[in-house]
Formats: structure tokens, C-alpha cells, sequence
């Protein structure tokens, strides 16, 4: 599996509301329907390396991910990414598809992006991983 499917399968399987596919995306976030979540993969910094012989191959890679979250009301919608944001950061030497996690870090709280053409408020938070390579 990649990053995105580990953790859609996570917050799908631990925040209540939220079904992969259904309204939680991976990479997109579709027109409908109006309350909704998505992950994004953002660009990583640097791998880690290990002195491991001849293998030059890195062992632990560090992704970003973004959390999305569209709601027709201002206060659910903060509640549902709060939720969300609480429960990515949970993740400490875990087990997310067969993958050790290291961590899933918050690189600050959510926070309010803009209002949709239909007036639904967008929600954002960002994470950092520290993980096993996929």
C-alpha cells in the first residue's frame, strides 16, 4: 500500500462519520458531497539512511500528508477536523496496513482555508510522517 491508502484505511477504521470512498477521498476532493474529507500527499523531506552495509537504500522515509475536511457548518466542520486531527495524532509506533509509523506529527493546528462556491467552509491541517519505506 502507499502513504495515502495507510492512512485513508486509518481515520476511515477510527473517526467516526468518516468511510473511505464515501466521503473521505484519497487525492481528490470530489463536488459532492457537501460534508466531506480528504488526504493529500505533499512533497518529503529528506529520507533516513542507516549505516546497513552495502545497501544504500533508505529506511525510513519522511511524507506529508494534508487533511481536508468540507462542511456545510462552520462549528461541525471545526469539530470534525479536530476529531480527525486528534486522532492522525495518535499514531506512535503503529501499525497502519502492514507498515510500521513512527509518527504522524502535526506541523500546527487546523485551521480555516476559505468558503467553496457553495458557501461550505474548508478546513486544513498538516502532518509529517516518520515511517517505514511502502
Amino acid at each position: 500500500m502507499a502513504l495515502l491508502d495507510e492512512v485513508g484505511t486509518y481515520v476511515s477504521a477510527n473517526v467516526s462519520g468518516l468511510t473511505l470512498g464515501t466521503n473521505l477521498y484519497l487525492s481528490m476532493m470530489p463536488d459532492t458531497p457537501d460534508i466531506c474529507a480528504a488526504l493529500y500527499s505533499l512533497t518529503t523531506d529528506s529520507p533516513y539512511f542507516t549505516m546497513n552495509g552495502s545497501n544504500s537504500q533508505p529506511v525510513l522515509e519522511n511524507p506529508r500528508i494534508q487533511l481536508y475536511v468540507r462542511h456545510s457548518s462552520y462549528a461541525t466542520g471545526e469539530a470534525l477536523v479536530y476529531t480527525t486531527w486528534k486522532q492522525m495524532t495518535e499514531v506512535s509506533n503503529d501499525t497502519l496496513s502492514g507498515v510500521n509509523y513512527l509518527r504522524l506529527q502535526a506541523l500546527g493546528s487546523p485551521e480555516f482555508l476559505e468558503r467553496d462556491d457553495n458557501h461550505n467552509v474548508i478546513f486544513h491541517a498538516t502532518f509529517q510522517a516518520m515511517k517505514a519505506l511502502s
